[in-house]
């Protein structure tokens, strides 16, 4: 994935990360944000405290983080 993510160009990229998720460990995202960064892509990383893997989707702070960044992204598509 770190390979993946430098290919990706001015797309900008949201990792959302539970921290107690143990299917996929939270420095795996932090893995991707580095390498995106040092790649120089617009890439950002939110992580939500008392949620696992599957809960991510499921709660109201990270739907609203996904739901500004697409906005947010819309709006940076428009200009």
């Amino acid at each position: 994935p770190e390979d993946a993510i430098t290919q990706i160009g001015s797309r900008r990229v949201l990792l959302l990360h539970g921290l107690e998720d143990r299917t996929v460990r939270p420095y795996h995202t932090v893995r991707l944000l580095d390498a995106g960064k040092t790649a120089g892509v617009p890439v950002e990383r939110s992580v939500f405290e008392g949620l696992n893997h599957n809960e991510l989707l499921m709660d109201g702070d990270a739907r609203t983080t996904i739901a500004e960044f697409i906005d947010d992204s819309l709006c940076l598509a428009a200009a």
